[in-house]
């Protein structure tokens, strides 16, 4: 199952959390380019769930066939090691985030918790994803993407 977790009112694969008024997106992306290739495409008829990420990922924990699209949502939470903790399960998780070295949101949106250059987000992941593939790219020239996949998937 394709999960977007943080949709707005903008859902990319099966279900969509929104996760209220900290949601962003609301209208297609130059950034859907880049999550369509996953599968993540957006899908008016996808499940939408009005509840905190958190508390949905405790209540339906991923399973080994699901994938997760986190796209400028990470920089939102107070607590994102522990969200990505709980999506350790997952075959695989695709993340998006400004480049603070490129992308000025960080300042614009004082909704942004956190940022994470290229050097940081590769040391948090490798933290949380010990036994996962990490690829970090830079997509749209302002952007980074982590590529996030259970090493036991070819």
């Amino acid at each position: 199952m394709k999960i977007d977790l943080g949709c707005g009112t903008h859902p990319r694969g099966d279900i969509g959390v929104d996760f209220g008024n900290k949601a962003v997106i609301t209208a297609t992306t130059p950034l859907d380019v880049y999550f369509e290739k996953y599968g993540f495409k957006y899908n008016p008829n996808a499940k939408i769930i009005n509840e905190d990420i958190e508390d949905y990922l405790d209540d339906y924990p991923p399973t080994e066939e699901d994938e997760i699209l986190l796209s400028h949502v990470i920089e939102h939470c107070t607590e994102p090691v522990y969200i990505l903790s709980l999506t350790i399960p997952a075959k695989r998780i695709i993340i998006a985030i400004p480049n603070p070295l490129k992308n000025n949101a960080d300042c614009i949106d004082k909704g942004h918790v956190f940022s994470w250059t290229r050097c940081a987000l590769q040391n948090m992941l490798s933290y949380v994803f010990k036994d996962y593939n990490i690829e970090i790219t830079e997509i749209n020239n302002i952007d980074l993407m982590a590529i996030i996949t259970r090493k036991d998937i070819s």
